[in-house]
């Protein structure tokens, strides 16, 4: 027998399960609690438990153009230094709630160039750097559009 496909629940169908609208679930989620009665806030709470809701990070950071996410530009995956690096990074990120996209360059300038309009694509909320030295005109550009950047080595 084939088994089901397990979609993803929608805060459609929290709000409708918990007999509210669709803005007081997304109040409740964003921690605005303050603004729900207090029996509102249990009905979400029920819901989202019963229903395995988890909140789309994507969605959210679509509405908000915050993408919790941080780039993170080696020039060789494989050495040593690059690899101490990514552990570092991750750990802090982790900490803080962000997530990391990892691009290795091979120290290619042109696959660096490539890297960085991926990430410029992925709204990312800061960018940590082993460059070329061969794509600066970009960097000029997140830098201009407030992306922190942090280069390394």
């Amino acid at each position: 027998m084939k088994e089901k496909k397990q979609t993803k629940v929608t805060i459609n169908e929290v709000a409708a399960y918990a007999g509210v609208s669709k803005s007081t679930v997304s109040r409740y989620i964003n921690g605005r609690t303050n603004e729900i009665s207090i029996e509102k806030v249990k009905k979400i709470k029920k819901a989202i438990e019963e229903l395995h809701y988890r909140p789309s990070q994507l969605a959210q950071g679509l509405k908000v153009r915050k993408s919790k996410v941080i780039g993170f530009i080696v020039a060789d995956i494989t050495n040593p230094f690059s690899v101490t690096t990514l552990r570092g990074v991750e750990e802090i990120c982790d900490e803080y709630g962000y997530s990391i996209m990892v691009c290795n360059t091979d120290n290619r300038p042109e696959k660096e160039r490539e890297m960085l309009l991926k990430l410029n694509a992925h709204y990312i909320e800061g960018l940590i750097i082993n460059t070329t030295g061969q794509n600066n005109d970009i960097l000029h550009d997140f830098k201009k559009d407030g992306v922190p950047i942090v280069l390394v080595d």
